[in-house]
């Protein structure tokens, strides 16, 4: 019964190995894909070097959200400096 245990620990511990690299690889896609934008690039450049396994995947998608919310709200906040009735009385 001991081999088949060691068997057992064996296959689980390759699998969690299978399952902590997919999830890494995934996490870095999305730190990729969050590094588009050139003003978050070097927030994350600067991160990266003091993070743990743990702590990387967090970061990772902290920064992919972050980047999103910004690609979403930047464009609604430079609208709302160039809406007409604001530049109006600043330009006549």
């Amino acid at each position: 019964m001991s081999d088949f245990t060691e068997f057992l620990q064996l296959i689980a511990w390759i699998i969690r190995q299978v399952i902590d690299i997919t999830s890494c690889a995934i996490c870095t896609f999305c730190l990729l894909a969050a590094g588009v934008l050139p003003w978050r690039a070097c927030c994350i450049v600067s991160a990266l070097g003091e993070i743990t396994n743990r702590k990387y995947r967090t970061n990772c998608l902290l920064n992919l959200f972050m980047t999103l919310t910004d690609i979403i709200c930047l464009p609604f906040a430079l609208l709302g400096v160039l809406i007409p009735t604001r530049t109006v009385g600043f330009f006549f």
